[in-house]
């Protein structure tokens, strides 16, 4: 007999595809014994409508997470540009201090002095 036909068969598949045909007839409620269209009828109102549902939950996931990312780099953004804003801040006060050193040369600052006094600690 020549069974080259059944060299990529997989027994366990098969099994697995005729015990779900026969559950897909149970649920159906047929009684005539066709199984005809048994698989369009799952797809339409069983996996249909749940796919559907995962489909949208998936896109909310993903809006979600996008939103998420928005939020976060703006955030960042909003963390930078205070950063910036001190570091703005200390150059005006150490460019006021430049100035008032070339005002009179020679004395230390008051916050020089202050370091001085209180030593390099944070």
């Amino acid at each position: 007999m020549d069974t080259q036909y059944l060299e990529g068969w997989d027994i366990q598949e098969q099994t697995r595809r005729a015990y779900f045909m026969q559950h897909l007839y149970k649920c159906s409620g047929r009684k005539c014994g066709t199984y005809t269209g048994l698989w369009q009828e799952f797809c339409l109102k069983e996996a249909g409508p749940y796919a559907r549902d995962v489909f949208f939950e998936r896109l909310k996931a993903q809006y979600d997470y996008e939103q998420m990312l928005i939020q976060q780099r703006e955030q960042e953004l909003q963390e930078a540009e205070d950063f910036k804003e001190t570091i703005q801040d200390l150059a005006a006060e150490l460019g006021a201090i430049d100035e008032r050193r070339e005002e009179a040369p020679g004395t230390p600052s008051s916050v020089e002095t202050e370091i001085f006094i209180n030593g390099f600690h944070d």
